[in-house]
């Protein structure tokens, strides 16, 4: 029962709780709404919310703990699972590029026709 709730909740940690979870939201709506070309601004998104993440350890001086699987355990499934969570934490702030995506359609398609 603990995994499974542990996987329920993995999208509201991942959105909601982590820090700088405001600029995030901000990176990610500007990037979607002011960069017009969608790889450009997916790419911009993504680079912009690793750096979001790795800063903490990077000022802490941990750089090398944020991937590292050594704490946790050292078999296969474990590595494999702590780095989907490394991954969905990294890349969730795409989810707001989507959103800014979807701000700038309504901008051209409904306000300005």
């Amino acid at each position: 029962m603990t995994g499974v709730l542990f996987w329920v909740f993995m999208a509201y940690d991942a959105l909601v709780v982590p820090p700088y979870f405001w600029v995030k939201v901000a990176l990610g709506i500007a990037t979607g709404l002011f960069i017009p070309s969608r790889i450009a601004g997916l790419l911009a998104c993504a680079l912009g919310n690793a750096a979001i993440v790795s800063y903490p350890a990077f000022a802490a001086g941990r750089l090398g703990t944020l991937f590292s699987m050594a704490n946790v355990s050292t078999s296969l499934s474990s590595a494999l699972i702590g780095l989907l969570v490394t991954s969905i934490f990294l890349f969730v702030g795409v989810v707001w590029w989507f959103v800014g995506r979807i701000m700038r359609w309504a901008f051209y398609k409904i306000a300005a026709p």
